[in-house]
């Protein structure tokens, strides 16, 4: 699928090593720019990145909204992933 491809460029590098340091050190970061300038495609890759350098501890999910998601939808999104740890305790799959 062609929007799983992504051509690094030394701008697109800098920026994911930038985030990762931020993301690495529990900082938050934002990304802004124009509609179609690849902000939605870099942060794909960099979770795609982190996930498969520490499969055991991260992941990621990819939620769509538009005019139609309810907290509702949103909820059931969610827990769709999550697996009962201990009475109402819920996390990813995998180790306790």
């Amino acid at each position: 699928m062609m929007s799983n491809v992504t051509v690094p460029t030394i701008q697109t590098l800098a920026t994911s090593d930038f985030i990762k340091s931020y993301l690495f050190n529990k900082y938050p970061s934002l990304m802004i720019g124009n509609s179609g300038c690849g902000k939605t495609q870099l942060a794909k890759g960099i979770l795609k990145d982190i996930v498969r350098g520490k499969p055991d501890s991260y992941s990621f999910m990819v939620i769509n909204f538009n005019y139609y998601t309810t907290a509702e939808l949103l909820q059931t999104q969610l827990e769709q992933t999550l697996e009962k740890k201990a009475g109402k305790q819920y996390g990813p799959p995998g180790k306790v």
